[in-house]
Order: structure tokens, then C-alpha cells, then sequence
């Protein structure tokens, strides 16, 4: 038997998806000849190969990609394998694989016949696949037919492929259930085909039989904007903007009343809302919406609920006796400092990829922080689980908020108690901490006392008041640090007016991150500067940072963090340490323990 005679027993179903699985070593054992074989297993993997189909193009790409490893893709075909594929009779192929080859072939050689040949198979796809309950595959073919007889200038099928998609539309009159109609009105508009005035008539009525399907009457709306802003109606289209701002008003207004979920759904509609109304010229009614929002973020957190664990904190404060007992309040301080782990960020990220690869809905979803009045102040952007490491800045948003998760463990479950044995115990003056202050090189002149009080009011627990001190102070740490070695941290604008640059560009500044440990230098961004992590510095300079936050985990392992920083830059420390024995050992806590004893000096 010859090639093309097993593939067409292979492909003898009308509608089957390409697979490598089709290609089974006995049906191979039917071939005649060697070419043939050779023929017959390229062609298993381009069916191996997948395809993700736009209105802009196709990516060809392996079908799985899991845990490093992936199975066949474009990009292991070899220049022989191009050869052959070029050599064989795609008339004589089922279509689908006509369509999967010569799209390749264009795809990746630009060969001019092989595009004519694919455009033609992808619309004779769409003729055999499409019915009104099964249509979203057939509709990705029409795409790729239109796509590659517009790149190739054959207006006689590109018409042709608009026409069948027209066709269907005002057959179908917008009546669908599901998105066919916007999908197809959305192929036409690339291609500025069919009759605007029957199209818009459409959308119409998709609006009004859709009014319990938000994100469909929006598609319509911004589909009609898009027809309105092409005719150059910019009044017409900011109009229509405002009409589905005040369906988005409506629909939350609606869901509040029905839906005991409402306020969190609600909550999505009036921000879109709020958005449209500020952007077309209506900034009393965004306010007007907005306070409906601050109403219904109030009601969100009613639906929040809090799980506790019970917890005995007994071992936790007995280890902290062992290590702390007999040591005086320096000496204290000091064990203090051993019990902080100063993180490292490629140990977090292996921690980030780890969750990902045991536990993928942890990272690949949108996640929302809301504050203590609901208001969402971040969207954390999910992870690509077929690359996570591809998006260097949301990699580092996830590990900014792991980060502070293990802060915020620490904090909890350790360092709380730790502050609270050396507040209990000592009786505590600003001139105890002058070993951590005084002719300490990183701590900028005349700054020492407003340091000194900073430090003091955290080791007495006054966590709220020592917070407005040492963040603000800690910026200024690094700041100096930069300017000393000789990063510019002022910029110019036009008028010739210095400003400071954003403390987030100070951390990332070259010459910083030079000189500076860079695994401190990001934790200490978390902590003061993301909204990923602590944000502790933008939340107190704003005046958001209430007595809760300052008690927080996050807001301990802080306090603790800064005196670390200031201890290994003291020239006094090392003079108390050397001269306590009990300071060169530590008794680590049983499995739990919160500390990294690479840090115990």
C-alpha cells in the first residue's frame, strides 16, 4: 500500500482531530516502501503539532509541555524534513492534514503554492465542520483561510470566506445563545466586510436578548463602538460608552438584590463603571458610582469568613527561654537578631515553581489583596504554567508575596514572642541601643537619635508609633547608600527641577545593587515597597497604616528585619557576640522552627 492510500484509511472520519496516535506501527508495516515510512513518521509528529489560531495569525506549538519537558515541535524540524514535506502530493492528503502541512510550509518557508493550497484546504474545513451547536473549531479554519488569503492577496477566496461567515450571521440574526455572532461580526471588521447597517442591527438585538449575560452585552457594545469610531461618530460612540456604563450601574444594582454573592460580583461591575464614566467625559457620575462602590466593598467583607487553627505557642516560648535566658539586654538584642531570616530570593522563587508544579490553580489565576475595607488596592497577574519563568516581572510579583508570607510566619509564630520575653524582662532606655546606633557607618549623620527612638519604641512595643519612625528612616538608609556610592538618586525634569526618584527605582539602581547584597535589597523593596509584599512604607506615608497592620506578622518581621540590618554594620556587635559564649550556639525549635540556621552567627 502506498502513502496516500493508509492516510486516507487513517483520516476517514469527517471530523477528527490531527494526532500522533493515528500513526500506529502496524498500519506503518502496510507501506511499501522505505521513502514511505521515512514520509510516515514526519508526518505523525507535524500531527503531534498544535496550533493556536487568532484573527492576527497561527503559533505553532508543542501539544504538551509539562514539568521541562515537551513532546514535538516546529522547531525540531530539521531542512530535510522541510524537503520532504515539500516533495509530497497534498491533493492526495485528507484535508486536514493538507491544511496542517501546507500551513507549515507557509508558516515557516513562505512558500506562495503551499499558502494557496493551505487557505483553500482551512475554508473546505470550515464547509465540513461547522454546524450551529458545533462551531467554534470550524470558526478557528475559517480564520486561518482568511488570514492566509489576505497575507497572500487572493481577494477571490478571502471574499469567498466572508461571504460563508456573512451568511451565517444574518441566517443566525443574533439570536445565538453563545458568542457565534460577536466572534464572526469580529472576523468581519478585520476585513471591513459586510453591511454595517444589518451588523449593527445585530448587535442591537443581541444587547436586548442579553441582558443577563454581561460580558456579552459588552462584546456588542465595543463592537458597535468600534463600527461607530471607524464612521468617525465620536459623539455617537462616546454616547454608546456611556449606555453600558449604566448597564454595567444597572446589572450591579440588580445582582446586590439576588445574589447573595452579590457585593463581590458587584463590586467588578461598578468599577468598569466608574472607569467608562471617567473616560468619556462623565466625572460626576463616576462619582456618584464610586460611592456606591465604598458601600458595597463595606458589605464584602461580611462574606469573608476566618479560619482559625488551634495553636500552642508552649514549646515556642519555652525555646526562646533556653536561648534567651541569662543573657543581658544587649546580649538579648543580639540573639534577637539571630532569630531573623534575612530570605534569599532564588530559594523563594524555587518555592514559587515548587507550589506551581504540585499545585497549578496557586499561581495561574488572577488573585485580588483587599484591605480592611474591601477595596482591592492589587491584582497579582497569574504565572504562564507553560513558562513561568518567561514574565520576569510577575515571577518576581509572585515572590515578592511569598515572600511575605514567610514574613509573615515568622512574624507570627515567633518573633512575637521573642519581642514580647525582652520587653517582659528588661526595663529599656534609648541609651541601651547605642551599640546598635552609634558609629554605625550605614546610618547617615544626624540621623542616630531619631534612629535610637525608632528602635526603643519597637523593643517596648510600641509597634505602631516605631513603624512611622524606622520605615521612613530605612528608606533614607538606602538612599544614602546609593548617593555614597555615587548612584545618581535625583532626577531633572524639564524645568530644571530636582525631585527624588521613587524609593522602588532606588532599590533596583546598578550601582546599589553593586555594593549591597541584592538578596537584602529585594527583601527589604518587599517589605517597604510592593504592593505584593508588605508595602509597609507607601501604607504609613499615606496615613493607611492603622494599629492592627502594625502588629502584624509582616509588620514584626520588619521591626526585627531593621535591627538585623543595623547589627551587622555595627561596630560594637561583634564585640558583644565575641564575648558570650551562649551567643555561638543556638537551640533550633523541633520541625517547626521558623529560623534558617545559615543565619545564626
Amino acid at each position: 500500500m502506498d502513502l496516500y492510500s493508509l492516510l486516507q484509511q487513517l483520516f476517514s472520519v469527517k471530523k477528527r482531530e490531527l494526532s500522533p496516535l493515528l500513526f500506529q506501527d502496524d498500519k506503518k508495516a502496510l507501506l511499501e516502501t522505505t521513502d514511505d515510512e521515512k514520509n510516515f513518521d514526519l508526518l505523525k509528529n507535524v500531527s503531534s503539532i498544535a496550533t493556536r489560531i487568532s484573527n492576527k495569525g497561527v503559533e505553532f506549538c508543542p501539544r504538551y509541555v509539562f514539568d521541562g519537558k515537551r513532546t514535538f515541535s516546529i522547531e525540531d524540524l530539521s531542512d530535510e524534513d522541510y524537503s520532504r514535506l515539500l516533495s509530497l502530493d497534498f491533493m492526495k492528503m485528507p484535508v486536514n492534514l493538507r491544511a496542517q502541512v501546507t500551513g507549515i510550509l507557509w508558516n515557516q518557508k513562505k512558500d506562495y503554492l503551499c499558502a494557496q493550497t493551505a487557505a483553500a484546504a482551512y475554508s473546505e474545513l470550515f464547509d465540513l465542520w461547522y454546524s450551529d451547536e458545533d462551531w467554534l473549531e470550524a470558526l478557528n479554519m475559517i480564520k486561518r483561510a482568511i488570514c492566509i488569503s489576505s497575507q497572500i492577496n487572493n481577494q477571490k477566496l478571502l471574499t469567498s470566506c466572508c461571504e460563508k461567515l456573512f451568511k451565517v450571521l444574518i441566517d443566525n440574526d443574533g439570536n445565538s445563545k453563545d458568542f457565534l455572532p460577536i466572534n464572526i461580526i469580529e472576523i468581519l471588521f478585520s476585513q471591513s466586510y459586510g453591511d454595517s447597517i444589518s451588523i449593527m442591527g445585530i448587535l442591537d438585538k443581541i444587547i436586548i436578548n442579553s441582558k443577563d449575560n454581561p460580558h456579552k452585552v459588552e462584546e456588542a457594545y465595543l463592537l458597535k463602538h468600534k463600527y461607530l469610531t471607524k464612521s468617525k461618530k465620536e459623539d455617537s460612540a462616546r454616547q454608546l460608552m456611556i449606555a453600558l456604563g449604566d448597564y454595567f450601574v444597572d446589572y450591579a444594582e440588580g445582582i446586590l438584590k439576588t445574589d447573595k454573592q452579590g457585593p463581590l460580583r458587584a463590586n467588578y461591575f461598578f468599577n468598569k463603571a466608574i472607569m467608562i464614566f471617567r473616560n468619556n467625559g462623565e466625572p460626576k457620575t463616576a462619582e456618584i458610582t464610586h460611592r456606591k462602590l465604598i458601600e458595597v466593598q463595606k458589605e464584602i467583607l461580611k462574606l469573608m469568613h476566618t479560619f482559625s487553627t488551634p495553636f500552642d505557642a508552649s514549646k515556642i516560648i519555652q525555646n526562646i527561654d533556653d536561648n534567651m535566658s541569662d543573657l543581658s539586654f544587649q546580649e538579648s538584642v543580639i540573639r534577637l537578631t539571630q532569630m531573623v531570616c534575612f530570605y534569599k530570593k532564588d530559594d523563594i522563587k524555587k518555592k514559587v515553581l515548587n507550589e506551581l508544579n504540585l499545585s497549578p490553580s496557586s499561581h495561574i489565576f488572577t488573585s485580588r489583596c483587599i484591605n480592611s475595607k474591601g477595596q482591592t488596592v492589587f491584582n497579582l497577574p497569574p504565572l504562564d504554567l507553560s513558562n513561568p519563568e518567561g514574565d520576569e516581572a510577575v515571577l518576581e510579583l509572585h515572590i515578592h508575596k511569598k515572600m511575605f508570607e514567610e514574613e509573615g510566619m515568622a512574624g507570627n509564630l515567633y518573633l512575637r514572642f521573642a519581642l514580647s520575653y525582652i520587653q517582659n524582662k528588661f526595663a529599656i532606655e534609648k541609651d541601651d541601643v547605642n551599640f546598635l546606633v552609634d558609629d554605625n557607618f550605614v546610618i547617615p549623620q544626624g540621623r542616630e537619635d531619631i534612629m535610637k527612638s525608632g528602635i526603643v519604641m519597637a523593643l517596648q512595643g510600641k509597634y505602631y508609633e516605631a513603624l512611622h519612625i524606622l520605615a521612613p528612616q530605612v528608606e533614607n538608609v538606602f538612599r544614602c547608600i546609593a548617593n555614597e556610592v555615587g548612584a545618581l538618586t535625583v532626577t531633572l525634569d524639564k524645568d530644571g527641577i530636582s525631585k527624588e526618584k521613587l524609593l522602588s527605582s532606588i532599590f533596583d539602581l546598578p550601582e546599589l545593587q553593586d555594593c549591597y547584597d541584592n538578596d537584602i535589597l529585594f527583601m527589604f523593596k518587599g517589605l517597604l515597597n510592593e504592593k505584593a509584599g508588605a508595602n509597609i512604607r507607601n501604607n504609613i506615608a499615606h496615613g493607611i497604616w492603622g494599629l492592627n497592620s502594625a502588629v502584624s506578622g509582616a509588620s514584626l518581621f520588619f521591626i526585627c528585619a531593621v535591627i538585623k540590618l543595623l547589627a551587622i554594620s555595627s561596630k560594637k556587635y561583634m564585640d558583644i557576640y565575641n564575648n558570650q559564649d551562649k551567643l555561638h550556639s543556638f537551640i533550633a525549635l523541633e520541625k517547626t522552627c521558623v529560623l534558617n540556621e545559615n543565619e545564626i552567627k
